[in-house]
């Protein structure tokens, strides 16, 4: 060994100030090498000696083969979500049971989520196969995403279909994930946002929270859009070959992540009008996010696209309405297109300072029965809250576009489809979730 070197035993928790006394013989200038998982706790003592510590994060051997990689702490899962060599698993999943059971600290980590009136939560985690490689930051925000839209779109929809719609989250904040997490040690805790950094090894005295959009988040009970989550998540395990799927994953995925911000609950600040229509402006970037493999995109582009969707309901590819949105207000445009002309129109008079065009934004319908016995169409002059409609017409474009590239794949219709009306959405949900486009809703909360 080099003069001056000092090698401490790996697999020890390194506590440089009882290492120094055991070995009194270094000298100002030594180099200490060790192998821990977090920094040492006499480290400013070996700095005042001059003492230089090289760490080489080590990973505790488990028995399972996969490990945590994140707690979401306020969703209670109805079923795990495969993605390959990553899964979201729900307290109930076997794999949750296992890890639980051969890491304490993992447990213990896991059971101390509690609400804010002190309700025991089961957290949802995020589990990835131990000999994969490091999940990046884009990858994991890609996959909250697409498990957030997949619940608050079929909620969202449910609630306008049915008068009592279920008990779906309408809003992303449910899939939040938590910014403490355990180290690789399996013992210290690892506190990163954008705000703070930080480690803290008292995980006895831990108290997590789910996030403050949820204050009962055990009364929420996600239920997937299983359409378009199963097509996402053939998208995310699909590894791009050229630049060309590159460019295009990128868009889709910054697409979800412009999504999944608009669908964010508008009563973090104040609720006010202004914290609703900021909420409905992120939309616009998201659909020309999604549609920009062209460059920038005009809101004619994203119309023209939307004009081009194979939309199940014969009305949305045949019924003309009024748009809502310049230079020509008032054209005749398909029921689709009306939506966007109204969601780009309100836009604009929200991020540039402009008197809000409340009835754009809010249902416009006419006197209805309270407990219509079925679905009434929408009038010419009717529409539905754009909170309702415009994620509808999201999921239309984004797996029309997914379609496109093979990552989604239309029943096929009865030859005799309109026979079939509402049973034909035991072959397609798609008809189901363009509903919000085309019937009054019955919900209107």
């Amino acid at each position: 060994m080099a003069p001056g070197l000092v090698a401490l035993a790996p697999g020890h928790r390194f506590a440089a100030a009882q290492r120094l006394r055991a070995h009194p013989a270094p000298s100002r200038g030594a180099h200490v090498v060790q192998r821990y998982s977090a920094p040492p706790a006499g480290a400013r003592r070996a700095r005042r000696l001059g003492v230089t510590i090289t760490a080489y994060p080590s990973r505790r051997r488990s028995c399972v083969p996969w490990h945590l990689v994140v707690a979401m702490p306020a969703a209670s899962l109805p079923r795990a979500v495969e993605a390959g060599n990553t899964a979201v698993v729900p307290f109930a999943d076997a794999r949750y049971q296992e890890l639980i059971a051969a890491q304490p600290q993992v447990r213990s980590f896991l059971e101390s989520f509690r609400t804010a009136f002190g309700h025991q939560l089961r957290p949802s985690i995020v589990i990835r196969d131990r000999e994969a490689e490091r999940m990046q930051a884009d990858d994991l925000a890609a996959l909250r995403n697409s498990i957030a839209l997949a619940a608050v779109i079929k909620a969202r929809t449910d609630r306008c279909m049915h008068r009592f719609g279920g008990e779906g989250p309408v809003y992303a904040d449910l899939f939040e994930l938590y910014p403490v997490n355990l180290a690789m040690d399996g013992e210290t805790l690892m506190v990163q946002t954008a705000a703070e950094f930080g480690m803290d090894d008292d995980l006895a005295r831990f108290q997590g929270q789910p996030h403050p959009g949820y204050i009962y988040p055990q009364t929420v009970r996600p239920e997937f859009d299983d359409t378009l989550l199963e097509s996402l998540m053939r998208f995310w395990q699909r590894q791009p070959v050229d630049q060309d799927e590159e460019r295009f994953r990128r868009l889709v995925f910054r697409s979800l992540e412009t999504a999944y911000h608009a669908l964010a609950s508008p009563f973090l600040n104040l609720g006010s009008e202004y914290d609703h229509t900021l909420a409905l402006a992120l939309w616009v970037s998201a659909f020309e996010i999604l549609l920009g493999r062209e460059g920038n995109v005009s809101a004619d582009a994203v119309e023209r696209q939307i004009s081009r969707v194979g939309w199940q309901h014969a009305a949305l590819r045949r019924d003309l309405v009024e748009s809502a949105r310049g230079p020509r207000p008032g054209r005749p445009v398909l029921r689709p297109v009306q939506v966007y002309s109204r969601l780009y129109k309100v836009r604009n008079e929200a991020l540039h300072g402009g008197t809000i065009t409340k009835h754009l934004v809010l249902h416009r319908l006419g006197e209805q029965e309270e407990d219509a016995p079925a679905l009434s169409l929408l009038r010419a002059d009717e529409w539905n809250h754009l909170a309702v409609a415009v994620p509808a017409l999201y999921r239309g474009v984004l797996l029309d576009l997914l379609a496109q590239t093979g990552f989604h794949r239309h029943a096929d219709a009865p030859a005799d489809i309109e026979e079939y009306g509402d049973y034909l959405e035991m072959y397609d949900d798609q008809r189901y979730f363009e509903k919000p486009l085309l019937f009054r809703c019955r919900h209107r909360r």
